[in-house]
Order: structure tokens, then sequence, then C-alpha cells
């Protein structure tokens, strides 16, 4: 029985080794909704609820890049510059989405094209 149970622990073991999960990115904003919340928080001179989540989720996805491959590359910089560079990113690509800006900054700071 034991030597069914390694057998099966084993062949199963192989399987899930040759699964490709994809990854399902959730919670972005797309650049359109960026850009108009960033001019929100500009007309109002402050923070704006919405811009806040916005915010935060940018940078947590960034740091979660920077955790699961192990370069941190953004530690150099400081939130705003983030938001800054964000920004325009966002303003020359305004069909895209956040995690694609936040993507592209963060393979551009580590040296991949």
């Amino acid at each position: 029985m034991k030597t069914w149970l390694l057998i099966a622990l084993t062949s199963f073991a192989c399987l899930l080794s040759e699964v490709t999960l994809a990854a399902q990115i959730r919670g972005f904003a797309s650049c359109g909704q960026w850009v108009t919340e960033r001019d929100r928080e500009r007309q109002r001179q402050g923070p704006t609820a919405q811009g806040l989540v916005y915010q935060a989720w940018l940078i947590g996805y960034l740091s979660g890049l920077a955790s699961g491959t192990g370069k941190e590359v953004i530690k150099d910089f400081d939130d705003q510059s983030i938001f800054l560079w964000t920004d325009n990113y966002c303003r020359a690509n305004p069909l895209r989405r956040t995690f694609e800006a936040a993507d592209e900054l963060y393979h551009k700071s580590a040296g991949n094209p």
C-alpha cells in the first residue's frame, strides 16, 4: 500500500510540474481611470479616496514583483516619483492598464528590455 501511495504521489507531482498556470491580475485601473483620478486630485489639491486606492494598489503590485523576483529595483524611488512615472506612461498610453505601466517601470529599472 505504501508503495502505491508513493507512486501515486510521485506521478501527481510530475503532472503538476507540467502544468502552466497563468497569473490573473485583479484590482488594477485602466490608464484612463488613473489619469482621470490624478487630474481630480490636482484640481482638488489633495487626494481622493479612489486615487488612494489606485496608488496603494500600484505600490503593492510593485512590492509584490520585487518580493517575487528577489530584485528590489524600486527601493531608490519614492512613491511620488513612481506615481509621476505612471502619470506619464498612462498619458502616453491611455488604452493600457496600470499593471502594464508598473511592469514596464519594473523591467526598465531592473535593466531588462
